[in-house]
């Protein structure tokens, strides 16, 4: 993502066209920006895969506490 950050601020905020340049547009179509989200989408999948594998049938929740233990702990005076 830095080399994509540099390589932009060396072109010219307009196109060969004379329009201003979309910035964002330049990013999702640069080769660095599909990288970036194979990564995510990598990483995604590994933690999905992962918490699948440590998952017990009965805790079918997303959050660290079970239920009781969050109301226990919202709750307290």
């Amino acid at each position: 993502m830095a080399e994509f950050i540099l390589e932009t601020l060396a072109k010219k905020p307009r196109g060969p066209d004379g329009k201003r340049i979309d910035w964002v547009q330049e990013w999702r179509n640069s080769t660095e920006a599909e990288e970036v989200e194979q990564v995510i989408e990598g990483l995604k999948l590994q933690r999905s895969k992962s918490a699948t594998a440590h998952k017990k049938k009965d805790d079918e929740t997303e959050f660290a506490a079970p239920v009781w233990e969050q109301t226990k702990e919202l709750t307290k005076v």
